[in-house]
């Protein structure tokens, strides 16, 4: 079955009927196969490669062709990697125009002159490259135009005063689709640059082909651009698992079945294809990608997304050639992939690094300094000013040992002093979400908490996972005050009736609301909508049906405590207590006089009934809401405390309810004390790196952490600050270890 075939034609793609595709291979020579570490290294050694067929085989770069998958390396990886290579590219596959420069003035632009005065929003457009002046005519006159037509106009005309150029086509066709969209509706100023982030996060930003024959490009398309194009060389890129034929999801707001039955109806009108169909189109469109090279086809993988990230697993595609070429069954795993799919060497003599990071991560594997000549490289680069002082970063990041400043432990005396002003809870009581945050990743708090760094969220269509659970926190909590205003507390069958017909005349509001956004977006939040309907009818069903004698009455609701309303606070067994502040989202009151705590989830339950520590990918980590609410609210309200739940209240997390009762906090109150004062105690002398585990808990931060934050960190286990850490966070659930 895994016998080579002798072939001399060039690659293609083939389905059978009920068959899987598969690839005839026309043999080493023509059909190469690579993998690599991550996506970063896999764009560098296109590049190298590239640079090495121009120099060394006498090609030009116009006989280059790259395919990158959905899933593969993103087009902006391509853009920046190349760029330092010197090699020219022209993108068609494109990147979302808000990534671009132009899209950032856009935005920005769009954002700071709406907000107040001294807002960041406002203040951000001092770091503008604006060579006009905004006047505040102008400005004025965007803020008080009668309808969106008029606004897109009035803002085309501050983008070319401010920037002395009319905005790029993909910036102009956005500012099209708002007219188009909006027209004459009633404008609102503070909408106009939500509305523009939509539209600019669906346009893309395509490269065009140079009109001289001497600026040839590669060209950089996705699969379904290749056809027609026919190229000496065609690099695959990102065949990860599901690349060529990844099944499609039915439509949310038209799925198939209504598909099919238009078509049997004989809609008249435009065609309206099923997944089944979409998928035959995307095969199609695969196969000329597949048969585009003339000469050579390189087909690679990356085992991760980045460094850190989860692993990924090779297409079929990939995997069926190096299996067929090895005679026998494979996995990424085994050591005859790895002979069969090589990764190619690193950077030698006759190929020059094309990024910095290269250097670092021959610095970082063993070599003591880098040599002179790669020096004298890097700061050519008019941006190495900060080169220097990122290498001996580096250096002492990997440094095997005690961690250091460069890991997120403060030595300067007034960077410790001032940011414990931003943590003293004498100053502002905690949450319990922000001490979860302190105890299980140090650094993140530092960054977020403290210096308030972050990346500025991009728009998207639909609602990011936290608006979502918002909404989903509003209709809820609307419905129970508004069955409490009534007396028909707690939900019982007879009155589940009353609660769905409340859901659904809240549902039908929100959908009202949703008709101003644009066309995207209403398409889609609708639809999310649609579901968060019914996950909170099945919460109200779940009530309802629950046994009458453990059901509790809904009594409270978004409980808040230190804020104004009372100050609960938390024994540390020292003698000394500590004041926090938060919010409950329910809490009911039970027959006995106990009461119970709710914390509403829409996300997958991560710990365990009765414990505060979770272990995932051998990272521990600790969870003090549940605790720290039970032990605060029923203080609050001098109550007896009974329990703390969340409540993960979604079809996806399966309605499961996690329980922390009055004994669990009880056990574990003496850890409890222990943990947040070794957690505060750090951060009072600046101890704030990350914590040792197999993957990163917040990408967000890649950045800042640097390259290979996981494999950095295994070097520092041994710390004994570390070590101390680590041992607090698992000693609460094992209250009577001395540890």
């Amino acid at each position: 079955e895994f016998a080579e075939t002798e072939s001399s034609g060039p690659l293609t793609l083939r389905e059978g009927l009920f068959e899987k595709p598969t690839l005839t291979d026309p043999g080493p020579t023509a059909l190469e196969l690579h993998t690599f570490p991550n996506e970063a290294a896999e764009v560098r050694g296109i590049a190298r490669r590239i640079l090495w067929e121009v120099e060394e085989g006498s090609r030009a770069f116009d006989e280059f062709l790259v395919v990158v998958t959905i899933d593969g390396p993103s087009p902006s990886l391509f853009r920046r990697i190349f760029a330092r290579a010197g090699v020219p590219l022209a993108d068609r596959a494109g990147v979302p125009a808000i990534r671009t420069e132009g899209g950032r003035r856009a935005t920005t632009l769009a954002r700071g002159i709406v907000a107040r005065p001294n807002d960041p929003e406002s203040q951000s457009l001092r770091f503008l490259d604006v060579p006009g002046e905004l006047s505040e005519e102008r400005v004025a006159g965007f803020l008080r135009a009668n309808h969106w037509t008029d606004a897109v106009a009035r803002f085309r005309d501050l983008y070319e005063l401010g920037f002395g150029e009319r905005p790029p086509l993909e910036i102009d066709e956005s500012l099209d689709a708002l007219e188009l969209g909006y027209g004459d509706r009633p404008y609102r100023p503070r909408e106009f640059a939500r509305a523009l982030g939509a539209a600019l996060s669906t346009s893309m930003h395509r490269a065009r082909f140079a009109e001289r024959d001497d600026d040839a490009c590669v060209l950089l398309v996705r699969p379904e651009g290749a056809r027609a194009i026919a190229r000496p060389f065609v690099w695959h890129a990102g065949l990860v698992a599901g690349a060529v034929r990844r099944l499609t999801r039915d439509d949310p707001l038209l799925p198939d079945r209504f598909r099919e039955e238009l078509a049997i109806r004989e809609h008249e009108g435009k065609h309206l294809p099923t997944r089944h169909e979409r998928r035959d189109e995307k095969l199609l469109l695969a196969r000329f990608a597949f048969e585009s090279a003339q000469e050579t086809s390189v087909l690679s993988w990356s085992e991760r997304a980045r460094t850190g990230a989860e692993p990924r697993n090779p297409s079929a595609l990939l995997l069926d050639r190096a299996a067929a070429r090895a005679g026998t069954p494979l996995e990424p795993r085994d050591p005859e992939f790895r002979d069969v799919v090589p990764t190619p060497p690193a950077a030698d003599a006759r190929h020059l690094p094309v990024d910095r990071t290269d250097l670092e991560l021959a610095i970082l594997g063993g070599r003591e300094s880098p040599d002179p000549d790669e020096i004298a490289f890097l700061l050519s680069d008019p941006r190495a000013r900060h080169v220097r002082s990122a290498l001996r970063a580096a250096e002492a990041r990997w440094h095997p040992g005690r961690l250091t400043a460069w890991d997120g432990v403060l030595e300067d005396p007034r960077a410790i002093e001032a940011s414990w002003r931003r943590i003293d809870p004498e100053q502002r009581a905690p949450s319990p979400t922000t001490l979860e945050t302190l105890a299980n990743c140090p650094f993140a708090f530092l960054v977020e908490r403290v210096l308030g760094l972050g990346r500025d969220p991009e728009p998207e269509d639909d609602w990011s996972p936290l608006e979502r659970g918002l909404v989903f926190h509003e209709i809820l909590e609307s419905i129970y005050r508004r069955l409490a205003d009534g007396g028909l507390l707690p939900v019982t069958p007879g009155r589940l009736e009353r609660a769905m017909d409340e859901l659904d005349r809240i549902i039908a509001r929100r959908r009202r609301e949703l008709d101003r956004d644009a066309p995207a977006q209403r398409a889609l939040r609708r639809a999310t909508l649609a579901a968060l309907r019914n996950d909170v009818a099945a919460v109200l069903a779940l009530d309802a049906h629950r046994p009458a004698e453990g059901r509790g009455v809904p009594t409270w609701f978004e409980l808040s405590f230190g804020m104004g309303r009372g100050r609960p606070t938390f024994a540390l067994g020292d003698g000394t207590r500590l004041p926090l502040r938060g919010k409950a989202d329910r809490v009911d009151l039970r027959p006995n006089g106990a009461i119970d705590v709710i914390d509403l989830k829409t996300g997958k339950p991560r710990v365990k009934p009765g414990r505060v520590t979770s272990n995932h990918r051998e990272k521990t980590s600790v969870h003090l809401q549940l605790p720290l609410y039970l032990d605060c609210v029923s203080s609050l309200l001098g109550r007896a405390p009974g329990r703390a739940l969340f409540y993960h209240a979604t079809a996806d997390a399966g309605f499961e309810e996690i329980a922390f009762g009055a004994n669990d906090l009880e056990a574990r109150r003496a850890a409890l004390g222990r943990l947040l004062r070794g957690v505060l105690d750090a951060a009072k002398r600046g101890w704030f790196p990350c914590t040792p585990g197999d993957t990163c808990c917040r990408r967000r931060l890649a950045p800042a952490c640097g390259p290979g934050v996981v494999a950095r960190f295994q070097r520092k286990r041994v710390d004994p600050d570390v070590v101390a850490h680590i041992g607090l966070l698992t000693a609460v659930d094992a209250p009577g270890d001395p540890t």
